[in-house]
């Protein structure tokens, strides 16, 4: 149980550092439409997701047309985070 809040906590500062990720680039995805929901502006959770691997470790997977300046921010939270 204590881990799983743990993991619960973990996963909320993730999403709180995404949120932050997310204005600081309003600019870009106020400019975009998901090509694959339409919708507009675009969000960055249709950019990323991440997972339990088989093993169990928590991975971060990024989609390769997310500019890299916001993958590289989005990564640096992941492992600010998890890592």
């Amino acid at each position: 149980m204590m881990q799983s809040d743990n993991s619960d906590k973990k996963k909320i500062e993730f999403e709180e550092k995404l949120d932050h990720i997310s204005s600081k680039y309003e600019r870009w995805f106020s400019n975009k439409t998901n090509k694959n929901t339409g919708e507009h502006p675009d969000k960055l959770k249709n950019y990323f997701r991440y997972f339990y691997n088989p093993e169990g470790a928590i991975q971060l997977y990024v989609k390769d047309d997310l500019p890299l300046e916001i993958n590289k921010d989005c990564r640096d939270a992941f492992k600010s985070v998890f890592g």
